[in-house]
């Protein structure tokens, strides 16, 4: 039986859980110390999938309070070169 580890209050997160986890169990490729590991990998998709949910609700621009156009944040920087 897979451990229970969800505690972040993200619903997707412990959808993916329930979907990994005990098929990492069965095939015995999860050890207890790497549980906080996947527990991440868990929060991390479900914030992207929330994310994702905003940017097609909202778009990747917004109107500023003078009218403007602008670009959000995360598109601004996801352009940067480092």
């Amino acid at each position: 039986m897979a451990p229970h580890r969800h505690r972040h209050g993200y619903r997707s997160s412990a959808t993916e859980w329930a979907r990994i986890v005990p098929a990492l169990m069965k095939s015995r490729s999860l050890a207890s110390h790497e549980l906080s590991t996947v527990e991440s990998y868990c929060v991390a998709v479900a914030r992207i999938r929330e994310c994702e949910a905003v940017i097609q609700k909202h778009g990747l621009t917004f109107v500023s309070p003078t009218g403007e156009s602008k670009r959000r944040a995360r598109d601004h920087h996801s352009q940067r070169k480092y």
